[in-house]
């Protein structure tokens, strides 16, 4: 992947941006899942807490300008209303999660006055804001696999939990007949 670095120049040019255009579409369509959101001040902590948040999951975060991103986003389908947009827009996508890009941008908006989602990708199909808040507030990857091993283990704990009743009432049992004086 090439990247487009603007040393010395105010501006990129129309061949740079379309280029730029080209390869965050190629990014976010190949993305399992991917996610836009618009804000309005980020400082360089709170970027490289995005950026370690995402890179735990494989995901990835880049900043583009709005009209760049408009032309990239056009052609893998997503339709938002970019002209309601407020402030700089991010996207980020993941290779490998389909979860994590929404989690980590929801996440952000949240803590984050002046952010909003505008919309995302799930397996190369674009979906709306609801969509993704709805797809962050999934549990996680890790989470739902011990819901699974929880859910499997619970009937072996519970047969494991009456033989273990029987067994502690036995021994109560042959004192009571003890006492009595009767044998077995």
């Amino acid at each position: 992947m090439r990247l487009i670095f603007n040393l010395g120049r105010m501006a990129l040019t129309k061949s740079e941006k379309e280029v730029l255009a080209k390869e965050v579409a190629v990014k976010i369509k190949d993305a399992k899942g991917a996610a836009v959101f618009s804000f309005k001040k980020l400082t360089v902590s709170d970027s490289a807490k995005l950026r370690r948040e995402l890179r735990k999951t494989g995901g990835r975060v880049q900043v583009i300008k709005k009209r760049v991103f408009r032309a990239a986003a056009q052609s893998v389908g997503i339709t938002a209303d970019f002209a309601k947009v407020q402030g700089s827009v991010a996207v980020t996508w993941s290779d490998s999660d389909m979860v994590s890009p929404a989690k980590a941008s929801f996440d952000f908006v949240k803590t984050h006055e002046g952010a909003s989602l505008v919309a995302g990708l799930l397996e190369g199909a674009a979906i709306t804001r609801e969509q993704v808040e709805s797809l962050a507030l999934l549990p996680g990857k890790d989470q739902l696999r011990a819901m699974l091993v929880g859910t499997l283990i619970a009937p072996v704990r519970g047969f494991a939990g009456v033989l273990a009743g029987t067994l502690r009432g036995l021994p109560v049992a042959l004192q009571a007949i003890a006492e009595k004086g009767t044998t077995v």
